[in-house]
């Protein structure tokens, strides 16, 4: 800090920092200000939510190998059955 002023920090170089690294910053920077820059919360925020996106997708995934399965699995089921 200079002054009360923050330097900007380049996106690319924020989006690299761990979690744990930008939340002490954003502590150090802002944690006795009233008004707080939206920028470090913000990428915080987008973290969260890029997790929770790749949980889901998982999750979809997982979901539709599985539907794929239990289809085979009916129609052997259906051709056994009619053959016996």
């Amino acid at each position: 800090m200079q002054g009360g002023t923050h330097v900007a920090m380049p996106i690319k170089d924020l989006r690299a920092m761990p979690d744990d690294r930008l939340i002490a910053q954003h502590d150090e920077w802002f944690g006795g200000m009233t008004e707080t820059s939206t920028t470090m919360r913000t990428e915080l925020a987008r973290r969260d939510q890029e997790r929770q996106t790749n949980v889901m997708l998982r999750m979809t995934k997982w979901i539709a190998a599985m539907t794929v399965r239990m289809t085979v699995a009916t129609i052997v089921n259906v051709v056994l059955f009619a053959l016996s």
